[in-house]
């Protein structure tokens, strides 16, 4: 059956109408955009000193997307890790490169708003590197995945922060 050419025009028209007053009933509003103007407040945090290496790349990465300049009191954020090394293989072998593992949990715990409860997320990232019984490229190796999963875990908790405050 052969529809004609109007009547395919027509109904492509009605579609289209159809799809446009479908999508125009969703609303997208950026986080940091003039409508969340008011809750900027929640936004605001300060983060407590490092005790190290991959605390600070995490405290670094949530003090882009956070800053203390909006309010002259904002809250805390702390963050907690556990780091841990694993084997990557089940199997031994005669090679000496040895596939290893390295997992990052960060705790983020953020104080609560007057008349509210702390935000408390955790988050964790691993990430891979091998050892080949050279003593500084194993620790290079090391340090370098650890960094790499701290990251993954700031990312992770900026996230998740996010969706938290935008509520």
């Amino acid at each position: 059956m052969s529809w004609s050419s109007p009547l395919r025009s027509a109904l492509l028209a009605l579609g289209l109408v159809a799809a446009a007053a479908t999508l125009g009933g969703c609303s997208f509003s950026p986080v940091y955009g003039q409508a969340n103007a008011a809750r900027v407040e929640q936004f605001a945090l300060s983060f407590a000193k490092p005790g190290n290496r991959l605390e600070q790349i995490i405290y670094q990465e949530l003090a882009e997307s956070f800053s203390n300049s909006a309010t002259a009191t904002p809250r805390e954020a702390r963050v907690s890790l556990a780091v841990g090394y694993a084997d990557a293989a089940l199997s031994q072998t005669g090679s000496p490169f040895k596939p290893l593992e390295v997992t990052i949990t960060g705790t983020l715990t953020v104080a609560a708003l007057p008349g509210g409860k702390p935000i408390v997320l955790t988050r964790t990232a691993t990430a891979s590197f091998t050892k080949n019984d050279q003593v500084l490229a194993d620790r290079m190796a090391g340090t370098e995945a650890a960094e790499r999963a701290a990251q993954s875990v700031a990312e992770s908790l900026r996230l998740g922060l996010l969706a938290v405050l935008s509520r």
